[in-house]
């Protein structure tokens, strides 16, 4: 029997060495958005940038990233915090499609380790799975530059498991999300909301709880909140309208193994706050920030999180269409009205003078005066002779 000591030790060393596999699971809630224009969580049907190649930068500090909770009594805190640096590179075709490229870059640091020889203590820095994504327009609600109206949009997203496995970063198999994005415009911002479905081909399940198990899978997806147009209701405060500023709420539920009403799968439910805000500091660059908070605190649900990203867009960019570069325009997302009075400034004007004549009715639309019955005179400062046509 000399003969099949190799094939004894073989086996031994491939069922120990399986046996002590870490977990294949990106358990990350809030996954960066491959859209320049979008938030932290929301995102538009359209996006504001056509044609145009993007470059992205953000980095999310999570504190109590990974906890499991199991009773009032048991709870294990896998790790108390966690890191992730983002590169993303996308490129909008029209205002219908977006193609986008992610790479995450990781950092966890240690906690309690849950089943000792099952999970094992994560490097420093690792990489999780990059992710490919498209979306196309369903139903564009741009009308020119601005955006007005009900817009639908439907987003994939895939990804490839070769990232590090024992820091919940990376899947053992492939995963996929299907999401459908719906929007509603109006002056002040916009409703936004996303309902998808997350797939994973490899399953997983964490053993030697009390429980007897945590089998994680499919989930449902999705998020609903308000991007707000500051300028709209505080000019003073955003007077070039820079600002977006997001308000929404993101959350997982479980489908498959584990679906709602069976045995731990309200540990599986995730819901999170998500307060942020996307700055246009200038034509190429635009910075964004923004926290999330925990709702439920369950598995994968970090207690709190804070981003901050920048995205750079090496073309010229024009996002009103006036034709007035965003570099000299002092209204970059309001278009020029084209009225003949102040028209190389990129912005609108009701009321040039702010004399309270609107210009359409303002014989001398530049100068501040007064009322008058006589149209030639209208708007003109009393010891002003009218413009001769």
């Amino acid at each position: 029997m000399r003969w099949a000591t190799p094939f004894v030790l073989l086996l031994f060393v491939s069922t120990t060495a399986r046996a002590t596999e870490p977990l294949g699971l990106n358990m990350r809630m809030a996954r960066p958005v491959l859209d320049p224009a979008a938030g932290l969580a929301l995102e538009p049907v359209a996006t504001a940038e056509p044609n145009a190649l993007s470059l992205s930068l953000s980095s999310t500090l999570s504190v109590d990233a990974y906890r499991l909770r199991i009773d009032a009594v048991y709870a294990s805190r896998l790790s108390s915090s966690a890191g992730w640096t983002d590169l993303i590179a996308t490129y909008s075709i029209g205002h219908r499609f977006v193609l986008g490229a992610h790479t995450p870059l990781t950092a966890v640091s240690g906690g309690d380790l849950l089943a000792q020889g099952f999970f094992s203590s994560p490097p420093s820095i690792s990489f999780g799975d990059p992710r490919m994504s498209a979306k196309v327009t369903l139903i564009d609600n741009r009308k020119g530059p601005a955006t007005v109206g009900f817009g639908m949009a439907l987003r994939a997203t895939t990804s490839i498991p070769i990232g590090y496995k024992a820091n919940f970063s990376s899947d053992r198999g492939f995963s996929a999300d299907a999401l459908l994005l719906a929007e509603y415009a109006y002056l002040i911002g916009s409703l936004q909301g996303s309902l998808g479905y997350r797939y994973r081909s490899a399953p997983q399940a964490i053993p030697d709880v009390p429980s007897g198990g945590l089998h994680i899978g499919d989930e449902t997806l999705g998020t609903f909140g308000l991007l707000l147009k500051p300028r709209v209701l505080l000019p003073q405060f955003d007077p070039n309208d820079r600002h977006r500023l997001e308000l929404g709420v993101l959350f997982t539920l479980p489908i498959f193994p584990t679906a709602l009403g069976d045995s731990g799968a309200s540990r599986l439910v995730r819901f999170g706050a998500v307060f942020g805000d996307r700055f246009t500091l200038s034509e190429h660059v635009t910075i964004s920030g923004g926290i999330q908070l925990s709702l439920t605190h369950s598995f994968g649900d970090p207690l709190f999180s804070a981003t901050l990203g920048l995205s750079y867009f090496p073309q010229e960019r024009d996002r009103d269409q006036d034709g007035i570069p965003d570099s000299k325009d002092e209204c970059p997302t309001l278009p020029e009205d084209r009225d003949g009075i102040q028209d190389n400034d990129g912005c609108p004007e009701d009321d040039a003078d702010e004399d309270g004549i609107p210009d359409a009715e303002d014989a001398c639309p530049l100068k501040p005066g007064e009322e008058s019955p006589d149209r030639r005179k209208n708007g003109c400062p009393p010891d002003e002779n009218p413009p001769t046509h």
